[in-house]
C-alpha cells in the first residue's frame, strides 16, 4: 500500500512538473514575442529617422549645389563683362611674366646667401680648401662689420624687390587705366553714333509726315496742301 501512494504522489508530482514547465515555456515565448515587437519596432523608428537624417542631408546638399551654381554664373557674367578674351589674354601671359621674374630672383638670392655662407666659412677657416679646420679668430669689431655689412645686403635686396613689386604695380595700373579709357571713348562713340541714328530716324518719320520739308506742306501737321482734301473726295 505504501509503494502504491508513492506512486500515486510521484505521478501527481511529474505532472505538476510538466504543467510548470510548460507554463514556463509559454512564458518564455510570451517574453520572446514581446521582446521580438520591441526589437521590431526600435528598428522602424530608427530607420525611419535614418530616412528623415538622409532627406535633409539631401536638401542641403541641393541647396548648397544651387547656390553656388548660381554664385559661379554670376560671377562668370561679371569676369566677362569685366574682361574680353583679348584683355584675359594679356593678364594671364603678365601674370605668368611676373611668376617667372619672381623666380628669377629667388634664384638669384638664394645664390648669394650661399656665397655669403661660403665666404664667412673661409674666413673663419672652417672651409677645407683654405683653413685648417679651426675656428678663425677675430677681433669683436670685425665680426660686428661683417653682421652690418650682412644686414645692410639683406636691407637693399629687400629694397630692390620693393622696388620692383611697386614698379610692376605701377605698369598694371597704367594698363588699367588705357583698357577704362578705352572703353570709355568707345562708349561715348556709340553713344553718338545711336543718337544720330535717332536724329536720322526722327528727320526721315517727318519728311514722310510733310512737316519739315517744304514738299507740298504748310508746316502744319499732317497738312499737305490740297492732297488730304483730294484723297478725302
Amino acid at each position: 500500500m505504501e509503494r502504491g501512494r508513492e506512486r500515486e504522489r510521484g505521478g501527481r508530482s511529474r505532472e505538476g512538473e510538466r504543467e510548470r514547465g510548460k507554463e514556463k515555456r509559454e512564458g518564455a515565448g510570451e517574453m520572446e514575442k514581446r521582446q521580438g515587437e520591441r526589437e521590431k519596432g526600435r528598428r522602424e523608428a530608427e530607420s525611419e529617422r535614418e530616412g528623415e537624417r538622409k532627406e535633409r542631408r539631401r536638401e542641403k546638399r541641393k541647396g548648397r549645389r544651387e547656390g553656388k551654381g548660381e554664385r559661379k554664373g554670376e560671377e562668370m557674367v561679371k569676369r566677362r563683362r569685366e574682361m574680353k578674351g583679348e584683355e584675359m589674354e594679356n593678364d594671364m601671359r603678365e601674370r605668368e611674366r611676373e611668376r617667372e621674374r619672381e623666380r628669377e630672383r629667388e634664384k638669384e638670392r638664394r645664390v648669394k646667401l650661399k656665397r655669403r655662407k661660403e665666404k664667412r666659412l673661409g674666413e673663419r677657416g672652417r672651409d677645407k680648401r683654405r683653413g685648417d679646420g679651426e675656428r678663425g679668430r677675430k677681433d669683436k669689431g670685425e665680426r660686428k662689420g661683417e653682421k652690418k655689412s650682412e644686414r645692410e645686403g639683406e636691407r637693399k635686396e629687400r629694397e630692390k624687390r620693393v622696388k620692383e613689386r611697386k614698379e610692376v604695380e605701377r605698369e598694371r595700373e597704367e594698363e588699367r587705366e588705357k583698357r577704362r579709357e578705352k572703353r570709355r571713348r568707345d562708349g561715348e562713340r556709340n553713344e553718338r553714333k545711336r543718337r544720330v541714328q535717332l536724329k536720322r530716324g526722327k528727320e526721315k518719320r517727318l519728311r514722310e509726315r510733310g512737316r519739315g520739308t517744304g514738299e507740298g506742306g504748310d508746316g502744319e501737321r499732317g497738312r499737305k496742301g490740297g492732297e488730304r482734301v483730294k484723297e478725302k473726295d
